[in-house]
C-alpha cells in the first residue's frame, strides 16, 4: 500500500518566485495546501516546520541551525556545490539542480524523504553539531578582544 501524507502543508514562496499564480492554480484541489507569499520572518516559519523542501544558500544554513530536516534543490552549481559539502556530513538531503531534475526524479526523492523518519531524525541530529547558531557572539567576543588588545 502507498503511503498518504495528509498533513498539513505550507508552501512558502519567496520575493524572487515567478510562477506564483500558476503554482496556485495547480495547488487548488489540495485542501491541506496553504500558500504564503514573501513572509517577512521566514526563519518563524522554518521553526513551526516538521520537514522543508529549499534552496541552497543562506536558507541551508538556517534549516540546519533551526535543526529542520531539508531536501535541498539549488539553484545554480555554486549552490548545489555547497549543498553536496552538507550532504556528504550528513546534514541535508541534497538533490542536485533544479533545471536539471526531473518531475519523476523530483517525485521519487521527495517520496523517499516524506517517509523515511530516520533519515530525517539523522539529518537533524546532525545538522546540529554542525551549524553554531551562537557564532555571532563568539566573533562579537573576538572583536572586543582584538580591539581590548590594541587600545
Amino acid at each position: 500500500s502507498k503511503n498518504k501524507y495528509n498533513d498539513n502543508v505550507v508552501v512558502v514562496l519567496g520575493h524572487a518566485y515567478k510562477k506564483t499564480t500558476q503554482f496556485k492554480k495547480e495547488m487548488l484541489n489540495y485542501k491541506n495546501i496553504e500558500i504564503k507569499e514573501a513572509v517577512s520572518n521566514f526563519a518563524k516559519e522554518l521553526l513551526k516546520s516538521d520537514m522543508a523542501i529549499l534552496s541552497g544558500g543562506t536558507l541551508l544554513y538556517e534549516s540546519c541551525v533551526l535543526v529542520v530536516p531539508s531536501m535541498i534543490i539549488s539553484q545554480n552549481q555554486a549552490q548545489n556545490a555547497e549543498a553536496e559539502i552538507f550532504a556528504r556530513r550528513g546534514a541535508v538531503y541534497n538533490v542536485g539542480v533544479y533545471n536539471k531534475l526531473s518531475g519523476k526524479q523530483f517525485i521519487k526523492t521527495f517520496g523517499d524523504f516524506l517517509t523515511n523518519e530516520t533519515l530525517r531524525k539523522q539529518l537533524s541530529d546532525t545538522a546540529r553539531s554542525l551549524v553554531n547558531p551562537f557564532g555571532i557572539q563568539r566573533i562579537v567576543k573576538l572583536i572586543k578582544a582584538g580591539l581590548e588588545r590594541n587600545l
